[in-house]
């Protein structure tokens, strides 16, 4: 019983490691593509370290 729990947490914690790490790649790119077009990347960078910390 326990350990039928504990398998579905993984996958549940699993599934979220693997959403955050798509989101991040993501920023990243989006990152990537503000450099080079914006001269001024300051406040993203700011904004995105604020939504890898929640």
């Amino acid at each position: 019983m326990w350990r039928q729990i504990d398998l579905r947490k993984s996958k549940r914690k699993q599934k979220l490691i693997q959403r955050t790490q798509s989101k991040l790649e993501q920023a990243t790119s989006r990152q990537v593509d503000q450099h080079t077009t914006d001269p001024l990347p300051e406040p993203r960078s700011g904004s995105h370290s604020n939504s890898r910390a929640s």
